[in-house]
Protein backbone atom coordinates (compact mmCIF):
# COMPACT_ATOMS: atom_id res chain seq x y z
CA UNK A 1 0.00 0.00 0.00
CA UNK A 2 2.86 2.37 0.80
CA UNK A 3 5.28 1.14 -1.88
CA UNK A 4 5.67 4.66 -3.30
CA UNK A 5 7.31 5.71 -0.03
CA UNK A 6 10.00 3.03 0.04
CA UNK A 7 12.21 5.38 -1.99
CA UNK A 8 12.40 7.67 1.06
CA UNK A 9 13.40 4.92 3.46
CA UNK A 10 16.84 5.23 5.03
CA UNK A 11 19.10 2.51 3.65
CA UNK A 12 20.21 1.40 7.12
CA UNK A 13 16.56 0.78 8.03
CA UNK A 14 16.66 -2.77 6.64
CA UNK A 15 15.07 -5.24 9.07
CA UNK A 16 14.82 -8.00 6.46
CA UNK A 17 18.61 -8.06 6.16
CA UNK A 18 19.29 -8.11 9.89
CA UNK A 19 16.36 -10.00 11.41
CA UNK A 20 14.55 -11.75 8.57
CA UNK A 21 13.58 -14.70 10.76
CA UNK A 22 12.59 -12.60 13.80
CA UNK A 23 10.16 -10.03 12.38
CA UNK A 24 6.99 -9.79 14.42
CA UNK A 25 3.34 -9.87 13.50
CA UNK A 26 0.95 -7.41 15.20
CA UNK A 27 -0.38 -8.75 18.48
CA UNK A 28 -4.13 -8.46 17.95
CA UNK A 29 -4.97 -9.03 21.63
CA UNK A 30 -2.42 -6.53 22.92
CA UNK A 31 -3.39 -3.86 20.40
CA UNK A 32 -7.10 -4.33 21.15
CA UNK A 33 -6.34 -3.87 24.84
CA UNK A 34 -4.34 -0.74 24.02
CA UNK A 35 -7.25 0.74 22.10
CA UNK A 36 -9.60 -0.11 24.97
CA UNK A 37 -7.24 1.70 27.34
CA UNK A 38 -7.15 4.87 25.26
CA UNK A 39 -10.90 4.88 24.67
CA UNK A 40 -11.27 4.63 28.45
CA UNK A 41 -8.61 7.12 29.54
CA UNK A 42 -8.00 9.55 26.65
CA UNK A 43 -9.87 11.89 24.36
CA UNK A 44 -10.49 10.79 20.79
CA UNK A 45 -9.74 13.51 18.24
CA UNK A 46 -12.81 14.71 16.36
CA UNK A 47 -13.86 17.78 14.40
CA UNK A 48 -16.53 18.47 16.97
CA UNK A 49 -14.29 18.39 20.08
CA UNK A 50 -10.73 19.10 18.87
CA UNK A 51 -11.20 20.96 15.56
CA UNK A 52 -7.59 22.18 15.22
CA UNK A 53 -6.08 18.73 15.70
CA UNK A 54 -8.67 17.05 13.53
CA UNK A 55 -7.90 19.47 10.70
CA UNK A 56 -4.11 19.00 11.07
CA UNK A 57 -4.38 15.21 11.07
CA UNK A 58 -6.66 15.33 8.04
CA UNK A 59 -4.14 17.50 6.17
CA UNK A 60 -1.30 15.06 6.94
CA UNK A 61 -3.40 12.12 5.78
CA UNK A 62 -4.15 13.97 2.52
CA UNK A 63 -0.51 15.08 1.98
CA UNK A 64 0.77 11.55 2.44
CA UNK A 65 -2.17 9.86 0.71
CA UNK A 66 -2.42 7.71 3.82
CA UNK A 67 -5.09 5.30 2.65
CA UNK A 68 -5.57 3.51 5.96
CA UNK A 69 -8.21 4.26 8.56
CA UNK A 70 -6.70 6.35 11.35
CA UNK A 71 -7.97 6.86 14.88
CA UNK A 72 -6.28 9.51 17.02
CA UNK A 73 -6.26 10.14 20.77
CA UNK A 74 -4.98 12.84 23.12
CA UNK A 75 -3.78 11.71 26.53
CA UNK A 76 -2.81 13.83 29.53
CA UNK A 77 0.93 13.86 30.06
CA UNK A 78 3.46 16.50 31.09
CA UNK A 79 6.02 15.16 28.59
CA UNK A 80 5.86 15.87 24.83
CA UNK A 81 5.34 12.45 23.34
CA UNK A 82 3.51 10.59 20.59
CA UNK A 83 3.39 7.09 19.15
CA UNK A 84 1.55 5.11 16.54
CA UNK A 85 0.39 1.50 16.71
CA UNK A 86 -1.34 -0.90 14.35
CA UNK A 87 -4.87 -1.92 15.18
CA UNK A 88 -5.61 -5.66 15.41
CA UNK A 89 -4.30 -7.37 12.25
CA UNK A 90 -2.88 -3.97 11.13
CA UNK A 91 -6.18 -3.18 9.39
CA UNK A 92 -5.91 0.41 10.52
CA UNK A 93 -3.70 2.58 12.71
CA UNK A 94 -4.15 4.69 15.76
CA UNK A 95 -1.96 7.50 16.94
CA UNK A 96 -1.58 8.77 20.50
CA UNK A 97 -0.45 12.34 21.23
CA UNK A 98 0.30 13.79 24.65
CA UNK A 99 -1.33 17.01 25.81
CA UNK A 100 2.06 18.63 26.37
CA UNK A 101 3.04 17.96 22.76
CA UNK A 102 -0.13 19.71 21.57
CA UNK A 103 0.55 22.67 23.85
CA UNK A 104 4.19 22.97 22.80
CA UNK A 105 4.03 22.63 19.01
CA UNK A 106 2.63 24.93 16.35
CA UNK A 107 0.60 23.59 13.42
CA UNK A 108 3.54 22.79 11.14
CA UNK A 109 5.48 21.13 13.95
CA UNK A 110 2.51 18.97 14.86
CA UNK A 111 2.17 17.94 11.23
CA UNK A 112 5.78 16.83 11.30
CA UNK A 113 5.25 14.79 14.48
CA UNK A 114 2.07 13.20 13.14
CA UNK A 115 3.76 12.40 9.83
CA UNK A 116 6.73 10.94 11.70
CA UNK A 117 4.47 8.59 13.66
CA UNK A 118 2.57 7.55 10.54
CA UNK A 119 5.95 6.86 8.94
CA UNK A 120 6.61 4.22 11.60
CA UNK A 121 3.35 2.55 10.59
CA UNK A 122 3.99 2.86 6.85
CA UNK A 123 7.41 1.21 7.16
CA UNK A 124 6.04 -1.44 9.56
CA UNK A 125 8.52 -0.60 12.28
CA UNK A 126 6.18 -2.32 14.73
CA UNK A 127 7.51 -5.60 13.31
CA UNK A 128 11.06 -4.97 14.50
CA UNK A 129 12.21 -7.37 17.23
CA UNK A 130 12.60 -5.49 20.54
CA UNK A 131 16.20 -4.88 21.47
CA UNK A 132 15.41 -5.94 25.05
CA UNK A 133 15.09 -9.54 23.85
CA UNK A 134 18.46 -9.58 22.07
CA UNK A 135 21.92 -10.38 23.38
CA UNK A 136 25.39 -8.96 22.65
CA UNK A 137 25.89 -8.07 18.99
CA UNK A 138 22.27 -8.78 18.09
CA UNK A 139 21.18 -6.24 20.70
CA UNK A 140 23.53 -3.62 19.26
CA UNK A 141 22.19 -4.31 15.79
CA UNK A 142 18.60 -4.03 17.03
CA UNK A 143 19.46 -0.65 18.57
CA UNK A 144 21.13 0.43 15.33
CA UNK A 145 17.98 -0.57 13.45
CA UNK A 146 15.87 1.40 15.92
CA UNK A 147 17.96 4.52 15.29
CA UNK A 148 17.75 4.02 11.53
CA UNK A 149 13.97 3.71 11.72
CA UNK A 150 13.80 7.15 13.33
CA UNK A 151 15.57 8.66 10.31
CA UNK A 152 13.08 7.00 7.96
CA UNK A 153 10.14 8.26 10.03
CA UNK A 154 11.63 11.78 10.18
CA UNK A 155 11.66 11.85 6.38
CA UNK A 156 7.94 11.05 6.22
CA UNK A 157 7.39 13.76 8.82
CA UNK A 158 9.30 16.15 6.56
CA UNK A 159 6.98 15.30 3.68
CA UNK A 160 3.89 15.81 5.86
CA UNK A 161 4.62 19.41 6.84
CA UNK A 162 4.66 22.37 4.43
CA UNK A 163 8.12 23.48 5.59
CA UNK A 164 11.03 21.25 6.53
CA UNK A 165 12.00 23.95 9.04
CA UNK A 166 8.94 22.95 11.06
CA UNK A 167 10.44 19.52 11.49
CA UNK A 168 13.73 20.99 12.69
CA UNK A 169 12.01 23.35 15.13
CA UNK A 170 9.90 20.42 16.40
CA UNK A 171 13.10 18.51 17.17
CA UNK A 172 14.56 21.57 18.91
CA UNK A 173 11.45 21.84 21.08
CA UNK A 174 11.63 18.14 21.94
CA UNK A 175 15.26 18.62 23.01
CA UNK A 176 14.70 21.81 24.99
CA UNK A 177 11.07 21.82 26.05
CA UNK A 178 10.96 25.54 25.18
CA UNK A 179 8.00 27.26 23.49
CA UNK A 180 8.22 29.24 20.24
CA UNK A 181 8.50 32.54 22.14
CA UNK A 182 11.89 31.46 23.50
CA UNK A 183 13.36 30.09 20.27
CA UNK A 184 14.83 31.27 16.99
CA UNK A 185 15.96 28.82 14.31
CA UNK A 186 19.66 29.45 13.73
CA UNK A 187 21.03 26.65 11.57
CA UNK A 188 24.64 27.72 12.07
CA UNK A 189 24.42 27.43 15.85
CA UNK A 190 22.64 24.09 15.54
CA UNK A 191 25.32 22.66 13.27
CA UNK A 192 28.00 23.92 15.66
CA UNK A 193 26.33 21.87 18.39
CA UNK A 194 26.55 18.85 16.07
CA UNK A 195 30.27 19.49 15.50
CA UNK A 196 30.88 19.79 19.24
CA UNK A 197 29.00 16.53 19.78
CA UNK A 198 31.06 14.80 17.09
CA UNK A 199 34.30 15.98 18.69
CA UNK A 200 33.45 14.14 21.90
CA UNK A 201 33.03 10.80 20.16
CA UNK A 202 30.72 7.93 21.16
CA UNK A 203 29.96 6.87 24.70
CA UNK A 204 28.52 3.75 26.30
CA UNK A 205 25.20 5.56 26.66
CA UNK A 206 25.09 6.59 23.00
CA UNK A 207 25.78 3.00 21.97
CA UNK A 208 22.64 1.85 23.80
CA UNK A 209 20.42 4.71 22.56
CA UNK A 210 17.22 3.87 20.65
CA UNK A 211 17.14 7.28 18.93
CA UNK A 212 19.90 9.32 17.28
CA UNK A 213 20.72 12.59 19.08
CA UNK A 214 18.17 15.25 18.20
CA UNK A 215 20.78 17.65 16.71
CA UNK A 216 21.94 14.89 14.35
CA UNK A 217 18.35 14.20 13.33
CA UNK A 218 17.94 17.90 12.55
CA UNK A 219 21.07 17.81 10.40
CA UNK A 220 19.72 14.74 8.60
CA UNK A 221 16.51 16.65 7.83
CA UNK A 222 18.52 19.55 6.41
CA UNK A 223 20.23 17.09 4.08
CA UNK A 224 16.92 15.45 3.20
CA UNK A 225 15.36 18.67 1.92
CA UNK A 226 18.16 18.86 -0.67
CA UNK A 227 17.78 15.28 -1.88
CA UNK A 228 16.43 14.11 -5.22
CA UNK A 229 13.34 12.34 -3.90
CA UNK A 230 12.31 15.19 -1.63
CA UNK A 231 12.63 17.76 -4.43
CA UNK A 232 10.62 15.52 -6.76
CA UNK A 233 7.90 15.05 -4.13
CA UNK A 234 7.59 18.79 -3.54
CA UNK A 235 7.54 19.55 -7.30
CA UNK A 236 8.77 23.05 -6.56
CA UNK A 237 11.44 23.19 -9.22
CA UNK A 238 14.31 22.98 -6.72
CA UNK A 239 17.44 21.21 -7.88
CA UNK A 240 18.71 18.37 -5.72
CA UNK A 241 22.16 18.49 -4.15
CA UNK A 242 22.19 14.78 -3.29
CA UNK A 243 21.09 11.56 -4.91
CA UNK A 244 19.30 9.22 -2.52
CA UNK A 245 22.43 7.05 -2.25
CA UNK A 246 24.59 10.08 -1.44
CA UNK A 247 22.06 11.25 1.14
CA UNK A 248 22.04 7.89 2.89
CA UNK A 249 25.83 7.73 2.84
CA UNK A 250 26.17 11.13 4.53
CA UNK A 251 23.51 10.40 7.13
CA UNK A 252 24.87 6.92 7.92
CA UNK A 253 28.31 8.41 8.51
CA UNK A 254 26.87 11.07 10.81
CA UNK A 255 24.63 8.76 12.80
CA UNK A 256 26.58 5.54 13.15
CA UNK A 257 29.95 7.25 13.46
CA UNK A 258 28.61 8.71 16.69
CA UNK A 259 26.82 5.64 17.99
CA UNK A 260 28.55 2.38 17.13
CA UNK A 261 32.14 2.46 15.85
CA UNK A 262 32.81 -1.03 17.21
CA UNK A 263 29.62 -2.62 15.92
CA UNK A 264 31.00 -3.84 12.61
CA UNK A 265 34.23 -5.04 14.19
CA UNK A 266 32.29 -7.33 16.54
CA UNK A 267 30.51 -9.03 13.64
CA UNK A 268 33.72 -9.12 11.64
CA UNK A 269 35.47 -10.91 14.49
CA UNK A 270 32.95 -13.77 14.46
CA UNK A 271 33.13 -14.11 10.69
CA UNK A 272 36.94 -13.91 10.69
CA UNK A 273 37.21 -16.81 13.15
CA UNK A 274 34.85 -18.94 11.06
CA UNK A 275 36.66 -18.13 7.82
CA UNK A 276 40.05 -18.93 9.36
CA UNK A 277 39.09 -22.41 10.57
CA UNK A 278 37.12 -23.11 7.41
CA UNK A 279 40.18 -22.23 5.33
CA UNK A 280 42.43 -24.43 7.45
CA UNK A 281 40.01 -27.35 7.14
CA UNK A 282 39.79 -26.98 3.36
CA UNK A 283 43.48 -26.36 2.77
CA UNK A 284 44.74 -29.06 5.15
CA UNK A 285 42.39 -31.79 3.87
CA UNK A 286 45.16 -33.21 1.68
CA UNK A 287 47.74 -32.63 4.46
CA UNK A 288 49.61 -30.16 2.29
CA UNK A 289 49.18 -26.40 2.37
CA UNK A 290 50.46 -24.71 -0.76
CA UNK A 291 52.26 -21.39 -0.82
CA UNK A 292 49.13 -19.73 -2.22
CA UNK A 293 46.99 -21.24 0.54
CA UNK A 294 49.49 -20.16 3.22
CA UNK A 295 49.32 -16.60 1.88
CA UNK A 296 45.52 -16.70 1.98
CA UNK A 297 45.62 -17.79 5.62
CA UNK A 298 48.02 -14.98 6.48
CA UNK A 299 45.72 -12.50 4.77
CA UNK A 300 42.95 -13.68 7.08
CA UNK A 301 44.76 -13.91 10.42
CA UNK A 302 48.27 -12.52 10.01
CA UNK A 303 51.60 -14.30 9.69
CA UNK A 304 52.20 -14.70 13.44
CA UNK A 305 48.83 -16.33 14.14
CA UNK A 306 49.15 -18.64 11.13
CA UNK A 307 52.66 -19.59 12.25
CA UNK A 308 51.31 -20.64 15.65
CA UNK A 309 48.58 -22.74 14.05
CA UNK A 310 51.02 -24.42 11.66
CA UNK A 311 53.04 -25.69 14.62
CA UNK A 312 50.09 -27.61 16.07
CA UNK A 313 48.30 -28.44 12.82
CA UNK A 314 50.03 -31.83 12.38
CA UNK A 315 48.49 -32.95 15.68
CA UNK A 316 44.95 -31.96 14.70
CA UNK A 317 42.73 -34.49 12.96
CA UNK A 318 40.09 -33.57 10.40
CA UNK A 319 37.50 -34.27 13.10
CA UNK A 320 39.11 -31.69 15.43
CA UNK A 321 39.20 -29.12 12.63
CA UNK A 322 35.54 -29.77 11.87
CA UNK A 323 34.75 -29.18 15.54
CA UNK A 324 36.54 -25.80 15.41
CA UNK A 325 34.55 -24.87 12.29
CA UNK A 326 31.26 -25.87 13.92
CA UNK A 327 32.04 -23.86 17.07
CA UNK A 328 32.78 -20.79 14.97
CA UNK A 329 29.65 -21.40 12.89
CA UNK A 330 27.50 -21.65 16.04
CA UNK A 331 28.71 -18.20 17.08
CA UNK A 332 27.57 -16.82 13.72
CA UNK A 333 24.21 -18.60 13.95
CA UNK A 334 23.56 -16.65 17.16
CA UNK A 335 23.79 -13.41 15.15
CA UNK A 336 21.32 -11.87 12.68
CA UNK A 337 21.03 -13.63 9.33
CA UNK A 338 23.08 -11.05 7.42
CA UNK A 339 26.26 -12.41 9.05
CA UNK A 340 25.42 -15.94 7.97
CA UNK A 341 25.00 -14.70 4.41
CA UNK A 342 28.37 -12.96 4.55
CA UNK A 343 30.05 -16.08 5.91
CA UNK A 344 28.57 -18.26 3.14
CA UNK A 345 29.92 -15.84 0.54
CA UNK A 346 33.37 -16.15 2.12
CA UNK A 347 33.12 -19.95 1.93
CA UNK A 348 32.57 -19.79 -1.83
CA UNK A 349 35.77 -17.78 -2.26
CA UNK A 350 37.76 -20.20 -0.09
CA UNK A 351 36.59 -23.18 -2.12
CA UNK A 352 37.94 -21.52 -5.24
CA UNK A 353 41.30 -20.96 -3.53
CA UNK A 354 41.67 -24.52 -2.32
CA UNK A 355 44.13 -26.61 -4.34
CA UNK A 356 42.12 -29.80 -3.78
CA UNK A 357 38.46 -30.63 -4.29
CA UNK A 358 36.55 -32.16 -1.40
CA UNK A 359 32.76 -32.03 -1.91
CA UNK A 360 32.13 -33.79 1.41
CA UNK A 361 33.96 -31.10 3.39
CA UNK A 362 32.30 -28.33 1.40
CA UNK A 363 28.90 -29.80 2.24
CA UNK A 364 29.84 -30.00 5.92
CA UNK A 365 30.99 -26.39 6.01
CA UNK A 366 27.83 -25.06 4.38
CA UNK A 367 25.60 -27.23 6.57
CA UNK A 368 27.40 -25.91 9.69
CA UNK A 369 25.75 -22.55 8.96
CA UNK A 370 22.26 -23.98 8.69
CA UNK A 371 19.78 -23.29 11.46
CA UNK A 372 19.44 -26.21 13.87
CA UNK A 373 15.90 -27.13 14.84
CA UNK A 374 14.68 -29.48 17.49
Amino acid sequence: MFEDYTRFRFGEDAPEELFADQLLEPDATLNAELRHHYLSNSLRVSAGITPRLAKLIESVVENLKFGVRLESFIFADSHPNAFCAPAPNAEYAYIMISSELVNLMNDGELQFIIGHELGHFMFEHYRHPPHSTQQDLSKLLALKLSRASEISADRIGGLATPRIEDGISALIKLASGLPSSELSLNVGDLLQQVRDLDSLGPTERSLSATHPPLPLRAKALLRFQNSEHFCAFRENGSSAAFSHRELDSHVAKDIEGHHSPQLDSMGDSAIKKFVLWTAILLFAADRHISKQERQALENIAGADRVGEIMKVLPTMSIGKLELRVQEAADAILALPSIFRQTALAEVSQLVELSSSENPKLETFIRSSLEEKHG
